[in-house]
C-alpha cells in the first residue's frame, strides 16, 4: 500500500492511496455428519470417501485506489475504485469492480454533511458452488451486490458535549443466493430504506454513547419476507456504550443492546420430538444484552477483560432456512504491549 500527499496550491491538496492485494484458498480436508434426536448418525462424508465438497484451490488479487481531494476547509471529494479478479476452482474466473464516492461539506466546525455512493460485493461461497452431495454446487453463481447512497449529518453541541449523527441510507441487494429444488442461485433482490441515529457524550473521564437503527423493506423478491420485514431479521436495534476513567489508568465500560422481535418462516428441517413441525411461521421475543469490560493501562502495557452476554440471555435470530442461536456468556482477556521507540 502507498500513500502520496500532495498540495495543488489554489486547486486544494489531499493524498492519492493505491494498493495490491492477494489471497489464496485451499480446502485440504473436510468431513461432515448428518444425525436426528441428538444422538443418532446418519450419514458421514469423510473427505476422498464419499466426498460432500471438491478439495481445491482459488486464488485472488486486487488492485484499490482512493482520492481524497480538499478544495478548501469546506468541500472534501472522497473517490475510491478496487478490482477483484477471482480464479475459481474449476478455471473461471469473476471480475468485478466495486466504485464509491463521497461529497463532504463543512458549513462550520459545528456541522458536517455528506452524501455517499458505494458498490460492494460478496463472492459466492465455495461450498455453494463446488458440492456434490445433498446440495448441487452451481459454478455459475455470481457474486452477491450490494449498492448504497447514504446521505450523513453531524451536529456538534460543544456546550453540552454533545455530539449527534444522522445516517438515511437507501440500500439495493441483488442477486441473493437462494436455494431452489436442492441447487442454489441467484435468485433473491431486497431494496430497503433505513435511518440511524447516534448521540455520542465526552466530558472529561466519561464517555456515553447511544445509537437507534430501523429499516423498512421497500421490495423484496427470492427471500423470505413477511409484509415490510424479512424473516429473522430485528426491524429495530439499539445501543448503548458507557464507559469512565478511573485514575489515569483503569477504565470500565458496559454496553446495553437491544433488539426488537422478529418472525421466522421455520423450515422443513425443524422437528419437534422426532416430528417435522407444522408450524410454518414463528415469533421469536425481543431481546436485551449486556455487556461489561474493564481495561487497564500502565505505560506501555494493557489489560483487558470483557464478559459479553452478562446475563447468559438465550436468544436467536439471522440465518436462512434456520434461526441462528447466539452466542451466550463468553470472556475474553488480552493482554497488549506497545512498544515505541
Amino acid at each position: 500500500k502507498l500513500m502520496y500527499n500532495y498540495d495543488a496550491g489554489n486547486l486544494g491538496k489531499g493524498d492519492l492511496l493505491a494498493g495490491v492485494q492477494y489471497d489464496y484458498f485451499n480446502l485440504y480436508y473436510h468431513d461432515m455428519s448428518v444425525g436426528d434426536i441428538f444422538d443418532r448418525v446418519l450419514y458421514t462424508a469423510i473427505n476422498d470417501y464419499d466426498p460432500l465438497i471438491k478439495n481445491n484451490h482459488e486464488t485472488n488479487y486486487s488492485i484499490y485506489s482512493q482520492l481524497k481531494h480538499n478544495f478548501n476547509d469546506h468541500f472534501i471529494l472522497n473517490v475510491g475504485l478496487r478490482f477483484d479478479n477471482k480464479e475459481r476452482y474449476s478455471g473461471s474466473a469473476k471480475r468485478v469492480f466495486s466504485p464509491r464516492a463521497a461529497l463532504i461539506w463543512k458549513p462550520n466546525k459545528k456541522t458536517a454533511f455528506k452524501l455517499s455512493y458505494s458498490r460492494s460485493f460478496v463472492d459466492a461461497p465455495y461450498f455453494y458452488r463446488a458440492s456434490e452431495r445433498i446440495y448441487k454446487g452451481n459454478d455459475d453463481l455470481t457474486p452477491q451486490y450490494l449498492d448504497n447512497i447514504q446521505l450523513t449529518g453531524i451536529f456538534k453541541i460543544p456546550s453540552l458535549h454533545l455530539e449527534y449523527e444522522s445516517n438515511i441510507f437507501y440500500t439495493n441487494v441483488q442477486d441473493i443466493i437462494n436455494l431452489a429444488a436442492n441447487s442454489f442461485m441467484n435468485s433473491g433482490i431486497v431494496k430497503s430504506i433505513g435511518f440511524e441515529n447516534i448521540l455520542t457524550y465526552r466530558y472529561k473521564d466519561w464517555m456515553a454513547r447511544g445509537s437507534l437503527y430501523t429499516h423498512k423493506i421497500l421490495k423484496s423478491e427470492g427471500v423470505s419476507a413477511n409484509d415490510d420485514e424479512i424473516y429473522s431479521i430485528p426491524n429495530w436495534t439499539a445501543h448503548v456504550q458507557v464507559s469512565k476513567m478511573f485514575f489515569d489508568h483503569l477504565r470500565l465500560m458496559t454496553n446495553l443492546s437491544y433488539t426488537s422481535k422478529c418472525k421466522c418462516k421455520v423450515s422443513e428441517f425443524i422437528f419437534q420430538n422426532g416430528e417435522p413441525t407444522a408450524q410454518t411461521e414463528r415469533e421469536f421475543p425481543a431481546c436485551f444484552v449486556a455487556d461489561l469490560g474493564a481495561a487497564y493501562q500502565w505505560k506501555g502495557i494493557e489489560l483487558s477483560v470483557k464478559c459479553k452476554n452478562l446475563f447468559n440471555k438465550k436468544y436467536r435470530y439471522g440465518g436462512d432456512r434456520v434461526p441462528v442461536l447466539q452466542e451466550g456468556r463468553n470472556f475474553l482477556a488480552t493482554l497488549t504491549l506497545n512498544i515505541k521507540n
